[in-house]
């Protein structure tokens, strides 16, 4: 059960963080959907930048070739820093955060969840996942302030 649980979140909890931030965005107000879905356009764009820009400064290789294990499932023996998984569910889960936190709350937890599942899983080591997160926040931050957009926190 442990091993299907962190197959399951390390692999596939992305898109159930996605499909309740897609849900929630539905259910906001039509004045407020253009100005979340370009402030998350951007922010995920910002951070598709850092990821690429990161990755090319610093190389990790993945858990499961440093120690000469199999993966509780398969991967490819790539770069392992930063996480994409992470990165994205952080990003998603903190656009939604500047905007609500009581969801965004959630989805942040969920992506920590998902984080440590793909270091359970071998397939990271811990700082993969916490620069992620780290260049997460920082593509949310910039994108907050090339947009100048107040913050609208629900809570």
């Amino acid at each position: 059960m442990y091993e299907f649980i962190v197959r399951f979140s390390a692999q596939y909890l992305l898109y159930i963080i996605a499909a309740v931030a897609l849900v929630w965005w539905i259910t906001q107000p039509k004045k407020e959907k253009l100005s979340i879905a370009i402030f998350g356009a951007l922010a995920l764009f910002i951070a598709f930048v850092l990821l690429l820009i990161s990755a090319k400064f610093y190389y990790d290789t993945r858990p499961f070739i440093v120690l000469g294990i199999t993966p509780l499932f398969p991967h490819s023996p790539d770069n392992g820093f930063p996480s994409d998984h992470t990165i994205l569910a952080m990003t998603i889960a903190f656009v939604v955060t500047f905007f609500d936190r009581r969801v965004g709350t959630i989805l942040i937890l969920l992506s920590v969840v998902l984080g440590v599942s793909r270091v359970l899983a071998y397939i990271h080591h811990p700082i993969d996942i916490i620069a992620s997160t780290a260049l997460a926040a920082i593509a949310v931050l910039l994108t907050a302030g090339i947009l100048k957009l107040p913050v609208v926190t629900k809570f």
